[in-house]
Parts: structure tokens; sequence; C-alpha cells
């Protein structure tokens, strides 16, 4: 019993394990289920989660696919993920970032999400000679013989020292 008038009003309101001195802009080669590793750290952990695709197409109003279908939808869909992407990156208190497939092909982008974010890029036989985005991640996963909650937990585990050094030990 509260000796005081006890204020329950924010008994649930989301509270993270960790804080983060910048996000965690989570990519991947294809088939290393990285979004699918982003969503189970951000569920085990409490960070907040955005999906860069997922804006995307909320702003433009429709699918990716469709959009890419249009007459230079193209280039429209990469010039709204790259202004997405900075508006994302600048969001406060810092979370976990799922990168689209292709947004690190874009140089800008890379340097971009290099300098404003810690990124984790999970790799599924990639060599690190030929891969920018490998060459420019804080945190590489080997994916190779490793299962995503596997992966979810070596991530979550990294978290108290990624909130301190901004760099995976």
């Amino acid at each position: 019993m509260c000796n005081r008038v006890c204020n329950l009003t924010d008994y649930y309101d989301y509270t993270s394990t960790v804080q983060l001195p910048r996000s965690l802009a989570i990519a991947g080669s294809k088939g290393s289920h990285y979004r699918e590793a982003a969503y189970d750290l951000a569920a085990l952990s409490g960070l907040s989660l955005k999906d860069l695709s997922q804006w995307v197409e909320h702003v433009a109003g429709q699918s990716a696919a469709r959009f890419k279908l249009e007459e230079d939808g193209h280039e429209r869909y990469d010039r709204l993920e790259a202004v997405m992407l900075q508006r994302i990156l600048k969001d406060q208190p810092h979370g976990i970032v799922v990168l689209g497939e292709d947004t690190l092909i874009d140089e800008t982008n890379l340097d971009r999400v290099g300098g404003a974010a810690i990124l984790v890029y999970l790799n599924l036989g990639e060599s690190i000679t030929y891969s920018r985005p490998l060459q420019t991640a804080g945190v590489v996963v080997d994916m190779e013989g490793k299962g995503v909650l596997e992966v979810v937990r070596i991530l979550n585990d990294a978290l108290p020292a990624l909130a301190r050094t901004d760099r995976f030990q």
C-alpha cells in the first residue's frame, strides 16, 4: 500500500531496457533474415523499431512494388527513401531502423547510415573485400550456421556494450 497518493497512470508506459547513443541500422545479405531479426530484437529489448520500407510505402500511399512499376517510379522511390532515411536517423529516442533491401546500394545512403547510426550487418557468405556495407558496418554477424534467434541473442547481449561504447566489442 502507498503511504502517499499512488499514481499508476504511467504503469504500462513503454520503457526500453537500454538507451543507445545512436540508432541501430540493421541490414543484411539476401537470405539472412535481417528484417525478422530486427523485429525480434526490438520486441526483446523494448527499443523502438522503424521499418524504412514500410515508412516509404506509407508516405507514398502504395506498395514499393507498385511504386517501382510506374514510369520513373524507381527513381522517385529512391529519392523518397533517401528523405525518409534522413528523417528516421534523426528520430529520438534512438532505436532500431530496418533498412530496405537496396538502401545501402546508394553510396550517399551508406555514408548517411555510417555517420548517424551503428550499422549492423547480418552477413550470409558475402566477402568483405567486395562489400562496402560490410566494410562500413560497426557490427557484422556471420549468419552461416546460425538461426535468427541465436543472432537476436547475440545482438541483445551486445546492446549494453553498444550503449556504452558506440561500438561492438
